[in-house]
């Protein structure tokens, strides 16, 4: 029974590797400049996307990269700093989409991240559909390709070099539908502690069984029903 529980937790740890990684390559924001990210899913999903920007400590990005400081408008997210803009087309198997970089999402000492959502067609700036549109491509199950193509880029980021996350279908706080089990995983210490404990208890038993055999005398062994002993 205890090898049969650590068989199964050890046969969803691949995919839950696979579900969780994100898929990072280096980007530099020219029009034109193309990137290829190749990607392994175990379900047809959705194509996640930011980008991060390196920053000097302090500094203050709020033109340039925006800041998630916003007003709600029915259908649409205001932004008072959307940041300057960037705006890419994905392409996978046939289908393609157009991406806008919404206002920074995330910040920390010296870098600032900006996702990336599908355009809304001639909006007034820093207006954003909310919640996003659908993206019209899916990252099919298995492996696949995802081309990503800068199209505009505002003057002062043209020319910089950044980071593209695509994000994986899984994830702490949100996940794609059928990824329930393999969330689990992210508690592994919990899953793996009780087999631990489970196994040290079987080791001791087995040893008292064995060191019990051993002090019996050969004749009263012998003499012993043959008896098959269950562990605890």
């Amino acid at each position: 029974m205890w090898a049969l529980l650590c068989a199964a937790v050890l046969a969803g740890w691949p995919a839950f590797k696979i579900a969780s990684r994100t898929e990072t390559a280096p980007l530099r924001l020219e029009p034109g400049a193309t990137v290829v990210l190749d990607t392994l899913r175990l379900r047809a999903g959705q194509v996640q996307l930011s980008l991060r920007f390196a920053r000097t400590p302090g500094e203050d990005t709020r033109d340039t990269l925006g800041k998630w400081s916003v007003q709600e408008r029915p259908g649409f997210l205001v932004f008072e700093h959307p940041g300057e803009p960037v705006v890419v087309r994905i392409e996978n198997a046939g289908q393609q989409a157009t991406y806008a970089a919404f206002p920074a999402s995330a910040s920390w000492a010296d870098g600032v991240e900006r996702d990336l959502g599908v355009q809304t067609r001639n909006a007034p700036t820093g207006w954003y559909r909310w919640p996003p549109l659908p993206s019209p491509v899916t990252l099919p199950q298995g492996r696949s390709q995802l081309t990503l193509t800068v199209l505009d880029v505002g003057p002062s980021l043209r020319g910089q070099r950044v980071a593209l996350s695509l994000h994986p279908a899984m994830g702490f706080k949100s996940s794609e539908r059928g990824y329930d089990l393999l969330w689990l995983y992210f508690f592994w210490p919990i899953l793996v502690a009780p087999l631990l404990l489970y196994g040290l208890v079987l080791c001791l038993w087995t040893g008292r069984q064995r060191r019990r055999a051993r002090r019996q005398p050969p004749a009263d062994r012998a003499r012993a029903p043959a008896t098959a002993s269950r562990a605890p």
